[in-house]
């Protein structure tokens, strides 16, 4: 995957941080040493996704303008190319809720709602390949400081995604809007 053309390398930074100072600080479902180390930082559609979110929270009109839609757009075909992917794992997961917050703030309710079905079949899969993420045993920790914070990335990612789907309960009974 390419990145959208109107994203230098220094917007693409600054919108990370956007993200990591307004959002990841409210909604810690994903822990920044993992994106700053690792597989994470080559998952494109991963940086998009949080990229996408960052976008909203930029404090000029004019870049939000500028750039938002063609983020959006990127976002459209990568849960396209999701939905149709046969192997998931924590990141996948991530970058789909990362979709359904960036649909849930207004672009489209079908795109949100398709997001979180996504991203809720995704993390059952992830929690079945490993019985770690279930169940731990009392008293039993990780091994590592790594292997703790991959645990903690999905459940977190698990509480946010349950937290989305009652957004999609109450705003389906009327409370909230759907924009």
């Amino acid at each position: 995957m390419v990145f959208p053309r109107c994203q230098t390398s220094m917007n693409a930074t600054l919108l990370l941080q956007i993200y990591f100072q307004r959002v990841a600080s409210r909604f810690s479902f994903m822990h920044p040493k993992n994106l700053n180390t690792g597989a994470k930082s080559l998952n494109r559609p991963l940086i998009l996704s949080m990229m996408t979110i960052g976008c909203f929270y930029h404090d000029h009109d004019t870049f939000r303008r500028t750039h938002q839609k063609s983020l959006s757009s990127y976002i459209t075909r990568i849960l396209q190319a999701a939905s149709s992917k046969s192997t998931t794992t924590i990141d996948h997961v991530q970058m789909l809720v990362h979709i359904a917050i960036s649909h849930g703030q207004g672009l489209h309710k079908d795109l949100f709602l398709a997001a979180m079905v996504e991203s809720a079949a995704s993390l059952q899969n992830v929690t079945q390949k490993n019985p770690a993420f279930r169940k731990r045993e009392i008293g039993l920790q990780p091994q590592t400081l790594g292997d703790w914070i991959v645990e903690e990335d999905v459940r977190r990612t698990a509480w946010h995604t349950a937290w989305l789907d009652r957004i999609i309960i109450d705003r389906s009974r009327g409370i909230g809007k759907w924009e």
